[in-house]
């Protein structure tokens, strides 16, 4: 959810923006945009926001500045564009970890914020084909909008051949698994191709298991590569990225709401088939 000063009050405090508090960022589509935003992750695992991270004001631990997760906002970037480089550094943490070559080929499972992010992002960095998956057909539609060649039903029980049959049969060279769900991450491993590359991205619920064929990934060589979070270089990259117009994430905004209006807002962000990005502002 994405928390918004007023434009004097945002003035006062020199336009900062720091690294994501709270997870929300990911479980409710949504992020956070004020004095500072968090990361505990990379710079320490416990930080406390004082009163709470939906507060208009609130204080943030020495060492998330002292560290430099704080980060000023450029003057050309509006608040609502700001909101996203939090979101936006994680996933290009995750394409670093992934590799991103000219000429690949990508299957996205899941087309919320994140999965469009991805999308916008491969499209920047030279990405060949662009696939997405989603269970539910208006995502599948923002996907489109949103950059991807194609889109196919994430319960399709013939994804495996339709992936194959858009790739001339070798499948994709790295898919990007933007669900917390296991059975996204099951219905990955078939349609990557002999050396491919997973990245588990999406946050799974404690205990979530899936089974596969260890016997499939280790013939064909299959690298399964996990990441959370992101760290002030990613930072920094999503910034000048927004900044210079390379990506467009604002548009992806279905909703506003003021802050007094924060519990109708989560109740929006949960439909998925209603709605994708929900901003709260002050």
């Amino acid at each position: 959810m994405t928390l918004r000063m007023s434009d004097q009050r945002q003035r006062d405090t020199q336009r900062r923006i720091g690294l994501r508090f709270i997870t929300i960022s990911h479980a409710r589509r949504a992020s956070i945009a004020g004095m500072a935003i968090i990361q505990c992750a990379q710079i320490s695992r416990r930080v406390i926001l004082t009163p709470c991270g939906s507060a208009e004001y609130f204080r943030v631990p020495e060492i998330n500045v002292s560290k430099g997760a704080v980060f000023h906002i450029p003057s050309s970037m509006s608040y609502e564009e700001a909101a996203f480089a939090e979101p936006t550094g994680c996933c290009i943490r995750g394409l670093n970890k992934l590799g991103v070559r000219p000429g690949d080929d990508f299957l996205i499972v899941g087309a919320g914020p994140a999965g469009l992010t991805h999308i916008q992002l491969l499209r920047a960095l030279g990405a060949r084909l662009i696939f997405a998956t989603d269970i539910v057909e208006s995502r599948r539609r923002w996907a489109e909008k949103f950059g991807a060649d194609e889109t196919f039903n994430g319960t399709d029980e013939d994804l495996r051949r339709l992936v194959l049959n858009a790739t001339e049969g070798r499948g994709v060279d790295k898919v990007i698994v933007a669900s917390g769900s296991a059975k996204a991450v099951q219905s990955s491993l078939p349609v990557v191709r002999k050396g491919g590359k997973v990245l588990l991205f999406g946050i799974p619920p404690e205990r979530s298991i899936f089974s596969c064929d260890v016997s499939d990934l280790f013939i064909r060589e299959i690298t399964l590569i996990p990441s959370y979070s992101t760290t002030e270089n990613e930072m920094k990259t999503a910034l000048e990225m927004i900044a210079a117009g390379k990506i467009q994430l604002a548009k992806m905004i279905t909703h506003r709401f003021g802050l007094a209006e924060i519990v109708e807002a989560f109740r929006v962000a949960e439909d998925a088939r209603s709605s994708l990005k929900v901003l709260v502002q002050t």
